[in-house]
């Protein structure tokens, strides 16, 4: 499932501009002091896909096809993985 995901992710990378675009927004504006309603939902919707990535590492794990751990933490751990891939991609092109 999360390898299914993560390559989805690495693929939108990959091929569009705009989606790579956004994670680095979604980086970015999570570090603001005083976010404008579009960056407040902006900061929703990380949220939402951080809980999504946690809850999807959850049911890898109740399955056995995930390592144990805190869930929570390997989200955000992906997350960042998946983030930091950008650079890179930009270097290579």
């Amino acid at each position: 499932m999360i390898r299914h995901f993560t390559l989805e992710i690495l693929n939108d990378l990959e091929k569009d501009d705009a989606f790579a675009e956004l994670l680095m927004l979604m980086n970015q504006s999570s570090t603001m002091e005083h976010p404008s309603l579009q960056i407040q939902y902006l900061n929703e919707q990380s949220e939402a896909m951080l809980n999504q990535t946690t809850r999807l590492i959850e049911k890898g794990q109740n399955l056995g096809q995930f390592k144990q751990g805190n869930a929570s933490e390997m989200a955000i751990f992906h997350n960042g993985c998946c983030s930091t891939y950008f650079p890179f991609l930009t270097l290579m092109n």
